[in-house]
C-alpha cells in the first residue's frame, strides 16, 4: 500500500472537456452548449496511452484523494514539473 507520493511526476493539464446546459431541454441555438477548456495539477498516478490519472494526494490509508481520469485525445497541453 503506497502512503507517499514519492516517486510521481507533478503534472499541469490542459484539457478540453464536454458540457451541457441545465435545463437542457427547448434549447434555442444560442443556448447550445460549448466544450469547455480545464485545468487540473497535481500527481502524475497513471500514464498510458489511451489516458492519465491525475491525483491531488493520498492518504495514510493509502488511497488516493481527488483523482481524475483525462482522456488523451482531449488534452492539449501536459507539462510536467520537477520538484
Amino acid at each position: 500500500m503506497k502512503t507517499s507520493l514519492t516517486g510521481y511526476p507533478l503534472v499541469e493539464v490542459k484539457w478540453v472537456d464536454s458540457s451541457e446546459t441545465v435545463p437542457n431541454e427547448e434549447l434555442t441555438e444560442a443556448e447550445l452548449p460549448v466544450p469547455h477548456i480545464k485545468y487540473n495539477a497535481g500527481y502524475l498516478i497513471h500514464d498510458t496511452a489511451e489516458f492519465i490519472v491525475v491525483a491531488a494526494g493520498c492518504n495514510e490509508h493509502g488511497t488516493y484523494e481527488y483523482a481524475i481520469a483525462i482522456p488523451r485525445l482531449a488534452i492539449l497541453d501536459e507539462r510536467r514539473r520537477t520538484r
